[in-house]
């Protein structure tokens, strides 16, 4: 990490997230348990994507009880209609398991735009499905630029960074700025071309801001006023 980017969280609330279909769980995307011990916060299309519509997700967060990995079934979740955000909500029993220590919080890209921030994914280079391991890796992003783009419902704000190491595994992970505050999802790799002449490819990625996902929770007073604010949810059977 940077020399100037203090971080210090939990490393088991990052969590790899699992697909199931024809009998095999495979790893589909990153996340992180965020704002509740029961929430996993990810991007809208490593849950929309998954190869059956219905198919069953589970969090895993790489520790191990005994020879098992710990890990949480996902029952619901939510998605923002148009921006690449969303938040599963995680089962009872599995989240005391998964997520028996303090969450991840939010924080604000301005803070960090002289620290850089650091980039938290499932690494799938690193990684070995045969041997049961589950790599999550962490990168310090010391430059990014923000970019504004207008979506049907509300301004999506985006963090876009060099990242030579991302690979689609990363998508759904956190970028955390100091004390570990969430600032944004990843959501997209793609590559530029830079210079001159032959020109240099390198690899990038984009990240959007998490306020999308904070706008979908209730305050107390909403809660007791009973306003509700429009959701898409949806329902996942657990295997």
């Amino acid at each position: 990490m940077g020399k100037n980017l203090s971080i210090a969280v939990d490393a088991r609330v990052f969590c790899t997230l699992f697909s199931h279909s024809d009998r095999v769980w495979s790893a589909v995307g990153s996340g992180c348990i965020f704002m509740r011990r029961d929430l996993v916060l990810t991007a809208k299309h490593v849950v929309e994507d998954r190869p059956f519509s219905d198919s069953p997700m589970r969090a895993v967060n790489g520790s191990k009880d005994g020879d098992e990995l710990i890990s949480a079934d996902v029952t619901a979740y939510w998605c923002h209609p148009d921006i690449d955000i969303a938040l599963l909500k995680l089962t009872h029993e599995g989240s005391i398991r998964l997520g028996g220590h303090r969450p991840l919080f939010p924080s604000h890209f301005s803070l960090n735009d002289r620290l850089g921030v650091a980039a938290v994914g499932y690494d799938r280079a690193l990684s070995n499905p045969d041997a049961g391991v589950w790599v999550n890796k962490v990168h310090h992003v010391s430059e990014f630029t923000s970019v504004e783009r207008n979506r049907a419902s509300s301004d999506e704000f985006c963090l876009e960074f060099e990242a030579p190491w991302v690979a689609g595994g990363y998508s759904g992970g956190p970028l955390l700025g100091e004390g570990g505050g969430v600032i944004g999802v990843i959501i997209q790799v793609y590559e530029s071309v830079e210079g001159t002449g032959a020109g240099r490819v390198s690899g990038r990625g984009r990240a959007t801001s998490i306020y999308p996902a904070l706008e979908s929770f209730l305050t107390p007073f909403e809660q007791s006023h009973g306003i509700q604010i429009p959701q898409c949810r949806d329902q996942l059977g657990a295997k």
